[in-house]
């Protein structure tokens, strides 16, 4: 009985030492997946870490070429209204209010002026129109009436006559 005591005892120390063995292999186990999965969360931060890097650059480049934009078309309208202002200012009064009729008898009378803006539409008007005349199509010349020939007087069917082309 001491025999199968000391058996029954060696078995069940054999299944603990297995069971323990098998406990600390799964736990090996788990923690290798545990840190590979660690590593791919740590690969996927640092690339969205970066891709968010990325589009804040973008974001910021356009803003800045944005109010560069902006700060330009203020600069050129500025300008554009202070060399109208010099212009303004170097004419003096009577040729602001008014210019020179043109043509033979220019200096009997004034027009009044119009700064180039407001005769850029009848401008184009009138270029309008004269690109429509331009392109419509030109009458043909009438055509002369032919003389009958002295067979057509004398009752004969004519003969037709067939076309030369230059040195056929």
């Amino acid at each position: 009985m001491k025999i199968l005591a000391a058996v029954l005892i060696a078995l069940l120390a054999a299944l603990m030492l297995l069971g323990w063995i098998s406990s600390s292999v799964a736990t090996a186990s788990q923690s290798q997946a545990t840190i590979e999965a660690a590593r791919a969360a740590q690969i996927a931060s640092a690339a969205q870490a970066s891709t968010a890097f990325g589009n804040t650059i973008l974001i910021g480049l356009f803003v800045l070429f944005a109010c560069l934009a902006a700060v330009l078309v203020a600069f050129l309208l500025r300008r554009i209204s202070r060399l109208e202002a010099a212009l303004r200012s170097e004419l003096p009064p009577s040729q602001t209010a008014s210019k020179w009729l043109s043509g033979p008898n220019a200096h009997w009378a004034r027009s009044p002026s119009q700064l180039p803006a407001q005769s850029m539409p009848e401008l184009i008007q009138t270029m309008l129109l004269m690109q429509l005349i331009q392109s419509q199509p030109r009458p043909l010349p009438p055509i002369a009436p032919q003389q009958p020939n002295s067979q057509q007087l004398a009752g004969q069917p004519a003969q037709p006559q067939l076309p030369t082309w230059g040195g056929w």
